[in-house]
């Protein structure tokens, strides 16, 4: 079709047969979209231009579609007209086989079909999308319930960690790793040396096989779980990723299955796995090699990559706990494990536990000096940092570097026009600002990361916000341990985590940061009103309790009752005062009656409700029914007015009266007002 043609738009709109919509006989019905972007256009034709593209992001709220009429165009597609509401005022026409009921599990089911039976290479995005509507309120329960839809949900996430991974080579998206970090024991990262490889934790799995261990889909669950990790993790050198990450869930497949269906695939994969350790020599190959190697320089460089796997120590260990779950297994379905694992332990038996020293002097083989300074483990903690050829702003530079990088010194620090930098071996000699460094690992150099964004006038960009908080949020690609064990590092996190939710709201939220947003439960809320996301005070509170006996905890607290209080209130006195007030600042007052930020507290508490006096005395002598008055009543001071202030007056008792007086005088004011004007509204909260 030539969509160019005006005459052919219009005659494939009047050659539509508009049929009646089953689902709108009884009205205006709900749907959702079964596909992640969805073209909706002006007529229900393919040609027809298209008004807008709906987008999924994983909110089966704001994503739903109001479903009105049904057309058939001239090929016999079904269309139904649409509008996304309550953020679409027109009407619009797609596909009547991309929009499922709202609600129903089976539009789940479908929608995370097409996207698992789509070609590789989809983004992140579309796989998060898909899995947060799978763990939406919305759909949550009947998901659980479902081994069907739970098996779904579990594939999706495995594709969704599939396409987080990065290569070496690659700078992690900040927003992945934040998801990922969001979904607690859904996930772990496995401990190999050469990079994060994330997987579906085994105790996710656990839960998910033991919710429905007597369905038929059960074997299937625990090995589409290892099927896919066996598959796709690359553990390189690491023999605590095979042994501790990976064969692990084989192994929860053949204790629980030992003659089960894929048993045999089971055992095969994990033979795979093991010969494709150390870049594709296997165990067995490393073992072999290093076995003889004769002690020249290349027979000596085998035998320290067989060293480097640590056999004894964490290897023969592993090997032992993994032949014990195969007890129950089949003699002819585990040989080919056991036979290779054999072979590996009597090679290790024959490698020499030391190799013989090395008697040729480092100056005959022609080998550089290393300079006598003792080394030191850096962190970077100003984001883009340039390594220089000289220790100079004007030398030329190579590499740059990320937020929160690490690199060794090789030579001492130097000083050059009053400014200290920092010798970096790890990109050829090169040189960092001392002011843009810190010692690795340490509460200095992780509070200088926070410190700078917060002071810095940084870009806030949803990147790099999150970038700063994976510092100290991630357990994984962060400093986490040590944040929780300090007062002011864990004020940090929580006052950086409400910048990043700063940079986005909920109608320019993309998958990732809406799945993780909404993943953070103990930290943060949604107020729809405001189509945003807050710190909780909750959140606040925790870190207060944990470090009370701080000098940072005044602090934490202080924090936490100027932090953003939104709420609804409409005018209503109690509410307000309770929301913003009794809620808020008088926490503060009442653990610190003598603190830093008494008068601002009593000033800021007298601001948010001195608009209420000026009302009350506009009140004084208005008609009823005037503007006045009915502000006044609005204000609905009967009941709970006179209670509230009663409340918040007795929260003063240990401040000093001097410092109180502005809040107490306003409180007596607006009783004295309240009983000479009265209030006949009735409260609506």
């Amino acid at each position: 079709m030539n969509r160019s043609t005006p005459c052919i738009l219009l005659a494939a709109a009047a050659a539509a047969l508009v049929l009646p919509n089953p689902l709108a006989a009884q009205g205006e019905t709900y749907g959702t979209l079964l596909s992640l972007h969805v073209p909706c256009r002006e007529a229900p034709s393919h040609a027809a231009s298209v008004v807008s593209v709906f987008r999924q992001t994983g909110d089966a709220y704001r994503e739903t579609v109001s479903v009105r009429d049904s057309a058939m165009d001239a090929a016999g597609t079904t269309w139904v007209s649409v509008r996304r509401t309550p953020y679409m005022p027109r009407l619009c026409w797609v596909p009547e086989a991309l929009v499922g009921p709202w609600r129903e599990p089976e539009s789940l089911l479908a929608m995370a079909d097409r996207l698992l039976a789509s070609p590789d290479g989809r983004p992140l995005e579309d796989w998060v999308a898909v899995y947060s509507y799978f763990r939406h309120r919305v759909y949550r329960e009947a998901v659980d319930a479902s081994p069907v839809l739970s098996l779904r949900r579990l594939e999706v996430l495995m594709r969704a960690l599939e396409a987080a991974q990065p290569s070496p080579a690659e700078d992690p998206d900040p927003r992945a790793l934040a998801w990922l970090e969001s979904l607690g024991a859904d996930v772990e990262a496995l401990p190999d040396r050469a990079r994060l490889q994330w997987v579906v934790g085994r105790g996710s799995v656990d839960s998910l096989y033991e919710a429905h261990r007597d369905d038929p889909l059960a074997e299937e669950i625990l090995w589409r779980s290892a099927s896919q990790i066996l598959q796709r993790v690359d553990c390189g050198l690491s023999v605590p990723c095979v042994f501790d990450g990976v064969l692990p869930h084989a192994a929860r497949y053949w204790r629980s299955f030992p003659d089960g269906r894929f048993v045999d695939q089971a055992i095969s994969a994990s033979v795979s796995m093991l010969r494709r350790v150390q870049f594709e020599s296997g165990l067995l190959g490393t073992c072999e090699a290093a076995r003889t190697p004769g002690w020249d320089a290349m027979g000596r460089a085998r035998w320290e990559r067989w060293d480097e796997l640590a056999w004894q120590t964490e290897g023969r260990p592993a090997v032992r706990r993994l032949l014990a779950t195969l007890s129950e297994v089949g003699e002819e379905d585990k040989a080919p494990l056991v036979d290779y694992i054999n072979r590996v332990e009597r090679c290790a038996s024959e490698v020499p536990a030391q190799p013989p020293p090395d008697e040729e002097p480092a100056a005959v083989r022609g080998e550089a000096s290393v300079p006598s300074s003792e080394s030191r483990e850096m962190a970077i903690t100003a984001p883009g940092v340039l390594c220089r050829f000289e220790p100079s702003r004007t030398a030329r530079g190579g590499t740059v570097l990320r937020l929160d990088e690490h690199f060794t010194t090789e030579y001492p620090d130097t000083v050059a026009a009053g400014e200290t930098w920092v010798s970096a071996s790890r990109w050829g000699r090169c040189w960092i600002p001392g002011a843009a460094t810190a010692p690795a690992h340490t509460h200095d150099h992780v509070l200088a990361i926070a410190d700078r964004f917060l002071t810095s006038g940084e870009g806030r960009t949803p990147d790099h916000s999150l970038r700063v908080y994976n510092v100290l949020g991630s357990r994984v690609g962060g400093h986490r341990e040590i944040v929780d064990t300090s007062a002011i590092l864990s004020l940090r996190r929580l006052q950086i985590l409400g910048e990043v939710l700063k940079t986005f709201h909920s109608e320019n939220a993309d998958a990732l940061l809406r799945g993780w947003a909404d993943q953070l439960v103990d930290d943060v809320y949604y107020w729809s009103i405001g189509s945003a996301w807050y710190v909780r005070d909750e959140a606040f509170e925790r870190a207060y309790e944990e470090h009370r006996e701080s000098p940072d905890a005044e602090e934490i607290l202080w924090e936490l009752v100027t932090g953003p209080s939104p709420h609804d209130c409409e005018g209503d006195f109690a509410c307000t005062a309770r929301a913003g007030v009794r809620d808020k600042f008088a926490r503060y007052w009442t653990d610190y009656p003598r603190g830093r930020y008494v008068g601002q507290a009593i000033t800021i508490s007298v601001a948010r409700l001195g608009g209420f006096l000026q009302t009350c005395n506009a009140a004084r002598g208005a008609p009823p029914g005037s503007r006045d008055a009915f502000r006044w009543e609005r204000a609905y001071w009967e009941p709970r007015g006179a209670e509230m202030a009663a409340e918040i007056r007795a929260t003063l008792a240990d401040v000093p009266p001097s410092d109180g007086e502005p809040l107490t005088t306003l409180l007596d004011g607006l009783e004295a007002c309240a009983a000479e004007v009265g209030s006949t509204g009735p409260s609506l909260k």
